[in-house]
């Protein structure tokens, strides 16, 4: 099985490192771009179709669910997981609207990634039932 795509997003360039550096040494992952905010994010989601887009949910220009909703209403079939130091209901009822996988920032970098293969191993097993 080739590697899922993945593009990162976030405006703190320490915690964009961290998440380019986890992805890099995931085997299953591999990072195709990287954004600094929610406008760049959304770009390289239209342009490069990644499997996954890990966006950090507070960015200038869009937060990550509001990147996640546009691209999902223009027909991406990207999965999204947006990482949040901020949890509110407001955001997990938007996520569960598009089917994003919102995850808590503190959890740290791991639970990114969990999150990432979670959503890989649900979306493998529904193309084989539908097959």
């Amino acid at each position: 099985m080739l590697p899922a795509s993945v593009i990162v997003a976030d405006d703190s360039p320490e915690y964009l490192s961290v998440l380019r550096r986890a992805v890099d040494r995931a085997t299953s992952l591999e990072l195709v771009g990287s954004a600094a905010d929610g406008r760049e994010a959304l770009d390289l989601v239209t342009a490069l179709g990644p499997d996954i887009a890990i966006c950090d949910d507070q960015m200038p220009h869009l937060r990550g669910i509001e990147v996640a909703e546009r691209a999902v209403g223009d027909g991406s079939r990207t999965i999204f997981v947006i990482v949040s130091a901020e949890l509110s209901p407001d955001l997990e009822h938007r996520a569960d609207g598009i089917d994003a996988i919102v995850v808590d920032k503190v959890r740290g970098v791991e639970a990114v990634l969990r999150a990432c293969h979670g959503a890989l191993a649900v979306d493998v097993d529904d193309e084989e039932q539908a097959g």
